[in-house]
């Protein structure tokens, strides 16, 4: 989303300067229309005096002179007319002219000189063909070309807010998207080998599922057999029943574990006193005594049947490679304390898959790895510390 922001805002942020700047140069073009008419004039009036002061052959010949330059001698009766309606166009420049321009309201398509020297005043007829209203033309085509050329990237842009959507929705819940595009621009192509992506990865997923489910589902023939047989021994009965007992139940735990790591497990969340949790984790490691814990009356939002597995882990690494093992809880974290050597390692190495300490003594395998990736799933936290000579597994309540 951030993406499809951040293209949309530089894309925006170009189109306002692009048209800020168009519309300064058509300020800019309108208000010098003053200055070009002033330019005009400066050019002609010169060319204009040296006719007039040199005169002609005739009154006639004169006039048609200036005719052919579309200048018309101005009578001495309508120059006074002329003057008393018209408006000069003063100049900015520090040297004082050879002549006063001025303009009529309703005569917008000439101007008048009034020539210092022979005191006389012409009429110069604009050019119908302006440099300057031919830049404003272009000025608007490209204003239009640019609003047409943001409509069509803001509409080739939207399919990327789809795109991303189904992406986010495809990341949390691993659910069936189809983001196939037919059209044939870059965006397309981009939908499309994502979804070439999703389809592959969603093949290797099912097979991996299928694979371990025909594993799981093999071995309960050979546990429920050895349970048969087990019931009509005499010797070693209960003994034997209850290492059986001990598989099956490292077998659900492994169909649990499948599902998660697969993202096909929604976990169902209610409240349960930390103690059941605990009384329950401890029955599927058979432990003989139960383990010491001052939890309280506390509760737990949480999955029961994942956060049984956690615990088991915990409470089953706390056995394994320490002594001492003891449950409490202090600033709303869960802490599995117990004695023993420090960590050659940072807690992150430990929650990664397949990572053990060179010695087997401290190794944790995947252990601590699937209680990360469960607390994750329930929006729970799992930190370490190591306070003198003691390890803290702490997993927070809030």
């Amino acid at each position: 989303m951030r993406f499809y922001h951040s293209i949309r805002f530089k894309i925006n942020i170009i189109f306002v300067i692009a048209l800020l700047g168009m519309a300064f140069m058509l300020l800019l073009s309108s208000g010098a229309s003053s200055k070009r008419e002033y330019h005009l004039a400066r050019l002609q009036a010169p060319y204009i005096e040296a006719l007039i002061m040199q005169g002609g052959d005739s009154k006639v010949s004169l006039q048609h002179k200036l005719r052919e330059l579309d200048v018309t001698l101005i009578d001495e009766v309508q120059k006074e007319w002329v003057l008393a309606r018209a408006s000069e166009i003063r100049s900015h420049r520090r040297k004082e002219p050879r002549f006063r321009l001025y303009l009529l309201p309703d005569d917008e398509d000439a101007i008048y000189i009034q020539l210092k020297q022979s005191d006389r005043l012409v009429k110069i007829l604009k050019h119908t063909f302006d440099p300057q209203d031919t830049f404003t033309v272009l000025l608007w085509i490209a204003i239009l070309f640019l609003v047409l050329l943001y409509t069509t990237l803001m509409l080739s842009l939207k399919p990327l807010r789809h795109i991303y959507e189904e992406l986010r929705r495809y990341a949390r819940h691993q659910t069936d998207i189809d983001i196939r595009s037919k059209r044939k621009d870059e965006i397309a192509l981009l939908s499309n080998t994502f979804q070439d992506a999703i389809d592959q990865n969603r093949s290797l997923v099912n097979a991996r599922t299928l694979f371990m489910r025909n594993i799981l589902h093999e071995l309960n023939t050979p546990i429920t057999k050895g349970r048969l047989m087990a019931a009509m021994s005499t010797q070693f009965g209960n003994e034997l029943d209850a290492v059986f007992s001990s598989l099956e139940q490292y077998i659900k735990e492994m169909a649990e574990i499948e599902k998660m790591t697969s993202h096909q497990y929604r976990p169902t969340l209610d409240t349960y006193p930390i103690v059941e949790i605990i009384d329950h984790a401890s029955d599927m490691l058979f432990l003989d005594t139960p383990v010491e814990h001052d939890v309280g009356s506390r509760h737990l939002r949480c999955d029961f049947t994942m956060m049984s597995i956690v615990f088991k882990n915990l409470i089953d690494n706390a056995l394994k490679y320490g002594s001492t093992l003891h449950v409490f809880i202090e600033e709303d974290r869960l802490i599995f304390e117990n004695e023993g050597e420090p960590l050659a390692h940072e807690i992150s190495y430990y929650t990664q898959a397949f990572t053990r300490d060179t010695s087997s003594k401290n190794g944790f395998g995947l252990g601590l790895y699937i209680v990360d990736q469960i607390l994750q799933q329930q929006e729970l936290r799992l930190t370490y510390a190591y306070v003198s000579g003691r390890h803290r597994f702490m997993v927070s309540l809030v």
